[in-house]
């Protein structure tokens, strides 16, 4: 294939996976070319990297000379500036450059601004400004984009995946990733990343829960959910997935998966709403590549494209949103136009 300007490549790079996607678009139509996944340990990010891209080169048939990269780093944090003043600026991308430069000074890379309001004084030349900024680690970002840059790639853009995984409505909202032992809350204002806090979910207690309610060994909890997993993803929940008979008092002991599933859930959302006050939004929505982590009252993310079959759910999602703030300048963007004009200088 020669003609590369209609495809696009993203590299999605996190703690313990990455993964290529390679499309092909044509208007409002886009073609799956490439799409994989594997593991990786911080140590071999660099080498895993330059695999995936060369087994990519393999099936495709071309180089990849440039990707746009979608990073994982949870370790958000909201900022909020109340009258802050800055001088010279005009409108939001002067105030949003200012912010930059001092987020690059003090090791923080901006995924968001959420600008509250803005008043000009014409007369002293500044701009007092209330928003909240969204910022994560500038060089946990600068480490990903060394790794890829080192394999002789260029990025043309990078965004954190946490940015991404919104719907399209323009309301406040909060998606929730849970993986392992862990829930991912990300907080949107309007279309905007806000806020992210990381929780981690008690899995002891609720298995200890599990095994008390349901008068079951604890170690045998860990299978039950694998197989109420199961059954839920085919939406079978009327099985038994406990069957037990007891010799001393000759009574028999059977579980249904969807009592199983029911005390599992409200667990977690309990732990998570210990957190994350579900009241204060007006949708909610569950990440995960579990069947059992559909939460009660909740919407749920679901991977129904064959395409994406080997690719995590959180990844697929955020394709919806790539290009929803395209024109809006941001850190990224800002700090290759400087170097663009050193270069020319």
């Amino acid at each position: 294939m020669k003609d590369t300007k209609q495809i696009r490549k993203l590299l999605f790079l996190g703690k313990s996976n990455i993964a290529l996607l390679v499309m092909h678009q044509e208007q409002d139509n886009n073609t799956v070319l490439y799409a994989n996944q594997i593991n990786v340990e911080p140590a071999n990010l660099q080498v895993k990297i330059s695999q995936l891209l060369t087994d990519a080169a393999n099936f495709l048939g071309f180089n990849i000379k440039d990707v746009e990269m979608i990073f994982d780093d949870e370790q958000i944090a909201r900022y909020s500036f109340t009258n802050q003043e800055f001088v010279d600026c005009n409108n939001e991308e002067d105030i949003s450059k200012e912010i930059f430069k001092k987020a690059k000074i003090d090791n923080y890379f901006v995924n968001e601004i959420n600008f509250m309001g803005i008043e000009y004084d014409e007369i002293d030349k500044v701009a007092r400004v209330n928003c909240d900024i969204c910022a994560g680690d500038y060089i946990t970002y600068k480490k990903y984009l060394k790794a890829v840059k080192a394999c002789n790639v260029n990025v043309t853009n990078s965004v954190n995946l946490y940015k991404l995984l919104k719907t399209n409505k323009d309301e406040i909202e909060l998606t929730i990733k849970i993986v392992g032992d862990k829930a991912i809350a990300c907080e949107y204002y309007g279309n905007k990343l806000n806020n992210v806090k990381t929780i981690a979910i008690k899995m002891d207690e609720i298995k200890q829960h599990i095994a008390d309610k349901f008068d079951i060994k604890v170690n045998k909890v860990d299978n039950i959910l694998a197989i109420a997993n199961t059954l839920t993803e085919c939406q079978n929940d009327d099985v038994n997935v406990v069957n037990d008979y007891h010799l001393k008092t000759k009574t028999f002991n059977s579980v249904k998966v969807r009592d199983v599933v029911a005390l599992y859930r409200d667990e977690i959302k309990c732990q998570i709403n210990e957190f994350v006050d579900f009241r204060n939004f007006h949708n909610v929505r569950i990440i995960s590549d579990l069947a059992i982590n559909a939460l009660e009252g909740f919407a749920f993310a679901v991977n129904d494209n064959d395409c994406f079959a080997n690719l995590s759910l959180d990844k697929i999602i955020c394709l919806n949103n790539l290009d929803a703030n395209k024109e809006e300048i941001n850190q990224f963007s800002f700090e290759n136009k400087l170097k663009s004009v050193d270069l020319a200088a």
